[in-house]
């Protein structure tokens, strides 16, 4: 695998990471662009098993998370703060507040505000990761008709992500009118796209973009390096197995199957072990005569597979 240069993009991201309390990248590994996949992380040397290769403490994160969105708000624009209470108690959808879409909502409008400084110093870290984020996102959310039709066999997905990028739209015009000069509507969608494809959330932990952490590639293979958060470490990624000098250092980003993985991150795996196809029986396939000498056997193969 022939890998480019790094760029002083990278360099400048993972210098800043290192300046800041609570953050390391450790000296065996670089970002660097990679043919068909972006950016990944690579290693520069080799490095042994159940090493620490990357660490993000509070400090490191928290500027990008939703928490800190939701503070900020607060403090400078509180009507805005009443309107976003007043849509998430408006739906179901928003019930639970950790979930994904509320903090999107409240993490997208702030990246989306987000100036870019031209005063800030260089080696600032929000200066430097802003600038690191890809003007645009590849994802079905911004697809057209023809591209599409790519999908034409799969009416499913194709409706799942069209439905979903008119919520985004609605929401928009709830929040903003349908364009703003402050928030244009090109502008939020374009934060939508980004921590939909690089935010990490889950139980127990914030809804935030980290830098370098979001240059980790996705692989299924079962050789992940393990990633995990609690709150004093903050997140760490460290080996699970010997790394040779050139090899690229993968996490996982769950078991999706791959209308989740183009969905989010806009790429799918051939042969995906966790794609699933759900099937609905008709009723009278579920009621067997009871002279049905196979009827024991019918029954027990549709309990097998959740009927």
């Amino acid at each position: 695998m022939r890998l480019q240069p790094p760029s002083p993009l990278f360099h400048g991201v993972r210098d800043a990471v290192r300046r800041t309390a609570g953050g390391f990248v450790s000296p065996s590994i670089e970002a660097q662009v990679i043919p068909g996949m972006g950016v990944g992380v690579v290693a520069k040397e080799p490095i042994p098993r159940d090493t620490l290769v990357f660490q993000a403490g509070r400090d490191v994160w928290l500027p990008f998370s939703a928490d800190h969105a939701m503070d900020q708000a607060q403090r400078k624009a509180p009507a805005f703060v009443r309107q976003l209470d007043a849509l998430f108690d408006s739906s179901a959808l928003f019930r639970d507040r950790s979930s994904f879409l509320p903090n999107a909502i409240v993490l997208g409008t702030h990246l989306a505000m987000a100036p870019s400084d031209s005063n800030a110093p260089s080696t600032d870290l929000g200066a430097v990761y802003l600038d690191s984020l890809p003007s645009f996102v590849d994802l079905p959310f911004f697809w057209d008709e023809k591209q599409f039709q790519a999908l034409d066999a799969c009416h499913e997905v194709r409706a799942s992500i069209q439905q979903s990028a008119q919520l985004y739209f609605q929401i928009y015009e709830h929040l903003f009118g349908a364009a703003n000069s402050m928030v244009p509507p090109e502008r939020f969608f374009w934060a939508i796209s980004v921590l939909m494809s690089r935010a990490t959330s889950g139980k127990a932990q914030p809804f935030t973009l980290i830098p370098f952490f979001d240059w980790f590639n996705h692989t299924h293979d079962g050789d992940e390096c393990g990633h995990e958060y609690d709150a004093e470490q903050g997140f760490v990624v460290y080996t699970t197995r010997e790394y040779q000098a050139g090899e690229q250092l993968c996490i996982s980003y769950g078991r999706h199957g791959n209308t989740r993985l183009l969905r989010n991150y806009g790429f799918t795996i051939p042969s995906n072990s966790n794609d699933t196809v759900s099937l609905t029986l008709p009723p009278e396939l579920q009621q067997f005569d009871d002279a049905d000498q196979m009827r024991q056997e019918k029954m027990e193969t549709l309990r097998s597979v959740g009927h």
